[in-house]
């Protein structure tokens, strides 16, 4: 099963983010070159927040109506704060249905539709949290692939082991029964040799 790094990341970051919502001061975070720079947040960016304090405190019962929700909305035609919610529970850790690569998509739809730049760079911070942990995923995943092939190439040398055992210890045997029989024909020329050589002897006695 694949790892959920990715919703991980974003769980870490969003609530070092929610203290924005509450008029704090410019958020500085060392992964994104832009970043939250407004003394206080905009109202946009304080909602998704708020609504991502709310997802968190949701039941998986009420998660999967939130997602049925929005779901139906995207059919239509949702909003920018509808589009931002769905990205935002695609998202979530432990959600109804994580979708990472959706999300990212619509975070980066989000950024070239808004028009207040901190609801660009709020979406900019959460598209390289999520690229970056879909890389770490990835990495992870080639590794638990290479990781399978080995133990595969591994139960493979293992069988060809076991059958080169089992091939020699019949040649083994073969050989056994070889020298065996080699001792026996060996055994049964002598006895007729030495029968030969007294049958000489009765025809030269004879003659």
């Amino acid at each position: 099963m694949r790892p959920r790094i990715a919703l991980a990341v974003v769980l870490v970051a969003l609530p070092t983010l929610a203290g924005c919502a509450a008029g704090g001061g410019p958020i500085l975070s060392p992964v994104v070159p832009e970043v939250l720079r407004g003394e206080v947040c905009s109202e946009d960016v304080a909602d998704a927040l708020a609504y991502f304090a709310r997802l968190r405190a949701m039941k998986r019962p009420e998660l999967q109506k939130e997602l049925e929700r929005l779901r139906a909305a995207s059919t239509a035609e949702p909003s920018s704060e509808q589009r931002m919610q769905l990205a935002l529970l695609l998202a979530l850790p432990g959600g109804p249905a994580p979708d990472e690569r959706r999300a990212m998509a619509l975070f980066q739809g989000e950024r070239a539709r808004a028009t207040q730049p901190e609801v660009r760079q709020l979406c900019q911070l959460l598209e390289v949290l999520l690229g970056s942990a879909l890389e770490r995923d990835a990495r992870l995943q080639a590794a638990a692939e290479e990781q399978k092939e080995n133990r595969q190439r591994v139960a493979t040398l293992e069988r060809d082991l076991k059958q080169a055992q089992s091939r020699g210890r019949e040649l083994e045997q073969r050989m056994l029964y070889l020298h065996r029989l080699l001792a026996r024909e060996q055994t049964e020329g002598a006895e007729r040799q030495r029968q030969l050589e007294e049958l000489r002897k009765i025809e030269s006695s004879l003659e």
